[in-house]
């Protein structure tokens, strides 16, 4: 049975870095029971939101309401996971239905023949109904969890957050709601809509043992269930591609708004030189006197004074932002983690939280260990001896590394990153020729038994009429 990978988005306490990508594994093929307790779930759902919509029901309850679906949903979404290190592992509450051991920390392919067991508390609803999940033994599909991940954000957008929190008392709960589905918010989130997408995605899933699931005919169980297959494992992949490679591309942006501020070095001295060479009567140089003074002025290195200094770097930033220029420096001091606005904050630590942050999305990636994500983190211990060097001037410190009159050991490591950045997205490239292959090969493989089975039918017609 093909699985594949849908990446939650879920907080984080880290500061800084208010959410990160959570992948999470979801089966292609799930079981009756599973398809009948989501469409339990959603349609308690979509009851709970029409009570508000409709004005016959307390916002108070149908956010309690709310809030327990979402979380059974979100629990059951963590029934397998993807570690750091790229392993698919059972998630918390999953236990092995052969012999009832845990499997919460095993990795998958451990455990040979074990059947995982999700273990659910009941939901007891405001309306008194009792909603039971009986031995879950596969996740959703993929198009269910996106259904599910696109409600729990949009709740979020509206300034609650139902996930894992207890309800609040400040009433942020009952005015997401109303904020949602009164007024122009029916229009604008259009949470009807997410629910609608998801029950119509869990009416369409494969059912396993169910062979004629959308198909009535040999040939359509072929065309349909056998295509829908390759579609979903061309999906997979293409997913996990197209967010490594935006990963890569954050990265790359990222070391890019760095090395511009490497780069603020101000050539001054050289300037002055060349004025000063400029007005000098070469007349009365001799050709050695020249030579000496030509090594002197033009035969340094320019890189050892900054065009700032630390404590000059807050009014740097706030000029950038001021005058509209969207440069490179300034977006070092953006917090990457937060998509909706654009903030700008003088700091180091704030630079040290983006790359906290990039490197725990490429943890999400599978790319733990990878040469992009030590380059990262080398990049952030390089910040945190500057810090060590000179509490009161740490960018300045950074800046100026110099060492023998050649580039020092944090450009080397910025370079370094960048060079890795770029190995990266060859890799990915490589890997996505491989994709488009196997996915060429499928469509074969179901032409070529499409055909057969054809031939097939058509000789025992011919051997019927005979």
């Amino acid at each position: 049975m093909s699985q594949n990978i849908y990446n939650f988005v879920v907080p984080t306490s880290t500061p800084g870095v208010p959410f990160v990508l959570d992948p999470r594994v979801f089966d292609s093929q799930i079981s009756a029971n599973s398809q009948a307790y989501y469409e339990t779930l959603l349609t308690a759902l979509q009851g709970s939101i029409d009570s508000v919509e409709g004005g016959t029901g307390s916002t108070a309850n149908a956010a309690s309401d709310v809030q327990q679906l979402l979380n059974a949903l979100n629990a059951w979404s963590q029934m397998e996971e993807v570690n750091g290190a790229g392993q698919q592992v059972y998630g918390p509450g999953v236990t092995n239905g052969v012999g009832g051991s845990s499997l919460a920390t095993t990795t998958v392919g451990s455990t040979p023949g074990a059947t995982p067991v999700i273990s659910l508390p009941a939901i007891t609803l405001s309306t008194g109904q009792v909603i039971q999940a009986n031995n879950l033994t596969t996740t959703m599909n993929q198009y269910m969890a996106s259904s599910v991940d696109n409600l729990t954000r949009t709740i979020r957008s509206a300034g609650w957050d139902p996930i894992n929190n207890p309800t609040p008392g400040d009433g942020s709960d009952t005015a997401a709601l109303t904020t949602l589905l009164t007024g122009t918010g029916p229009q604008i989130y259009n949470v009807d809509g997410l629910l609608t997408q998801g029950l119509s995605a869990a009416s369409q899933a494969m059912i396993i043992g169910d062979a004629t699931t959308q198909s009535n005919s040999l040939q359509q169980v072929l065309m349909v269930d056998y295509i829908q297959q390759g579609n979903d494992i061309l999906y997979n992949e293409m997913s996990q591609l197209q967010s490594a490679i935006n990963v890569n591309n954050n990265a790359l942006s990222y070391l890019n708004s760095l090395q511009d501020l490497m780069n603020q070095k101000d050539p001054q001295q050289f300037l002055m030189q060349l004025q000063t060479l400029s007005t000098t009567n070469l007349s009365t140089l001799g050709d050695t006197q020249y030579n000496s003074f030509e090594q002197q002025t033009f035969n340094q290195t320019l890189g050892t004074v900054p065009k700032f200094t630390d404590s000059d770097a807050a009014s740097y930033i706030t000029a950038l932002t001021n005058s509209g220029t969207d440069g490179l420096a300034q977006g070092a001091f953006q917090t990457l983690s937060n998509t909706m606005t654009q903030s700008y904050t003088y700091s180091v630590t704030q630079i040290q939280s983006n790359l906290t942050y990039l490197i725990q999305q490429l943890q999400g990636q599978g790319a733990a260990g990878s040469s992009l994500q030590q380059s990262l983190t080398q990049i952030q211990n390089d910040f945190t001896a500057a810090q060590t060097a000179s509490p009161s001037a740490a960018l300045n410190t950074w800046i100026q590394d110099i060492t023998n009159g050649t580039e020092g050991n944090y450009q080397n490591d910025l370079n370094n990153a960048i060079v890795a950045s770029q190995a990266f997205n060859d890799t990915e490239r490589t890997n996505l020729q491989q994709v488009m292959f196997v996915f060429e090969e499928f469509y074969k493989s179901a032409t070529d038994m499409l055909s057969r089975l054809t031939q097939l039918i058509e000789k025992m017609g011919d051997a019927i009429n005979r």
